[in-house]
Formats: C-alpha cells, structure tokens, sequence
C-alpha cells in the first residue's frame, strides 16, 4: 500500500470516528432530536494534491484570540503561529492556533481557513 493510500485510510478512519461522536457524544454539536437520523458528515474525497510538508513558525510571544465556536460559545486560544506554503504558483500562510488551557496529552493545533466553498457547501465562517 502506497503511503497516500495509508494516509487515505487513516483520514477515512478518523472521519468514521468523528461521525460517531457526532451521533453519540453527549457535547455533541447534532441537536438530540436530529441524532437518530443523524448518518454523518458530508466530506470531500482526499486528494493527496491538497497535501503540504509545512514547517511550523511558532511566534514568540503569542496574542490570546476569542473565537465563537459553532455550539455559540467562546474559545481563547493563542495565536501560536503560522504555516506558510505555495500552490499553483500562489503563496499562502494559514494562522496556527492552540487552545489557551490545554491538557498535557491532549494538546492539539487548530488551523481554521475559508475558501470557495465557505457558507455554500461548508461551513459560513470557515473550517
């Protein structure tokens, strides 16, 4: 198996995963009455095109951000740093941020961004 094919079987694992926490976790953002019916997120195939080795540039001193999340509350992260990369011949950078209160074992990056499909096919304010 090439190691886009495992890297696709992964990515399909984790989406089955977070489908089933979506249906059966009680912070789940699927309101209990739409749980039963509930059969999973929509996704887009994985293409490997959309695949980036990025090198994280961490600031030094990072800003605290608020963000709404989508259940209508508020997070604080930390404006950790950015990911910087190039496709069809465009730069980009995506902003990284982590969680403010992070457990140890339990600390995880957050990479939100826009495009074409935001607020028509995917979520409005970006995933």
């Amino acid at each position: 198996m090439s190691e886009d094919e495992l890297k696709r079987s992964e990515i399909e694992r984790e989406r089955q995963e977070k489908d089933k926490a979506f249906k059966y976790a009680h912070e789940s953002p699927i309101p209990h009455e739409e749980k039963d019916t509930f059969q999973g997120l929509k996704y887009y195939p994985v293409n490997a095109r959309y695949r980036f080795a990025v090198r994280l540039e961490k600031h030094a001193s990072p800003d605290i951000v608020v963000m709404a999340t989508s259940t209508g509350t508020q997070q604080r992260y930390l404006c950790y740093g950015s990911f910087k990369f190039s496709m069809d011949d465009k730069e980009y950078q995506l902003r990284v941020f982590k969680p403010e209160h992070s457990h140890v074992g339990e600390e995880s990056l957050f990479v939100p961004f826009h495009d074409g499909t935001s607020g028509s096919e995917t979520y409005g304010t970006g995933r």
